[in-house]
């Protein structure tokens, strides 16, 4: 039987993290060809120089890899492993079909494990979750704030081909596989489909600066109290 996301805050987290107020989180989502390095870089840098005021005390963070690899430690598999076999999870296009007698123990055991650790780090606050799903596993925390980072075919086109050296019918052939691929996984993550419509802020990266992107970001913040003012 699969479990719902929305009882990890009481069934899944360790009980002192479930009884403190959750977040604040911050999940980035990224088409293929845009660098949200930079923005990521530059918030952190604010962030972890803002006063707090009466916020968490501990530093912002950032994560991606890292759930893979504390999700691998714990099952005792490789990071490649875990990644490859959340594609193996998949339902498939009927979603609302009880399927799940489709995947063995371990793999539904490797999939829980993942969305608890993310839920986990998000409860404690101050991080960024760059891709793995972050928005669809963790929109049920009130105080998170969920964006899209993106841009126009021809411009993502123009950074893979200058990036990689490479012919722009093969930059345009693999932006599009690459951008079904993540949309795949976390559709296998979360069994269910992925809504590319759902965030809060969607930023144009052919058209923003990072310092536009940043400071529209904070402001959003501030406004829902994520943050303290300066």
């Amino acid at each position: 039987m699969k479990s719902s996301l929305r009882e990890y805050p009481n069934n899944n987290v360790p009980h002192q993290l479930a009884l403190k107020e959750p977040g604040p989180v911050i999940t980035l989502s990224r088409s293929y060809g845009c660098d949200e390095q930079p923005l990521v870089d530059r918030l952190l840098d604010y962030l972890n120089h803002q006063s707090t005021k009466g916020g968490k005390s501990h530093h912002w963070s950032y994560v991606s890899h890292l759930i893979m690899e504390k999700t691998a430690r714990r099952l005792h598999l490789e990071a490649y492993d875990v990644e490859n076999r959340v594609m193996e999870h998949g339902l498939g296009d009927d979603w609302k079909a009880d399927q799940s007698v489709r995947h063995t123990a371990a793999d539904l055991k490797m999939i829980e494990t993942i969305k608890e650790l993310m839920v986990k780090s998000a409860n404690r606050g101050n991080v960024i979750f760059v891709g793995r799903g972050g928005k669809s596993v963790l929109h049920h925390i009130p105080n998170s704030l969920h964006l899209k980072l993106t841009a126009p075919l021809p411009y993502r086109i123009d950074q893979v081909t200058k990036n990689m050296h490479m012919r722009s019918s093969d930059a345009e052939e693999m932006i599009l596989s690459i951008d079904k691929q993540r949309i795949l996984w976390t559709e296998h993550l979360i069994d269910g489909p992925f809504d590319e419509d759902d965030f809060d802020l969607t930023l144009n990266a052919a058209s923003l600066s990072t310092k536009e992107m940043v400071a529209v970001v904070v402001e959003i913040l501030h406004a829902r109290k994520l943050i303290g003012m300066n």
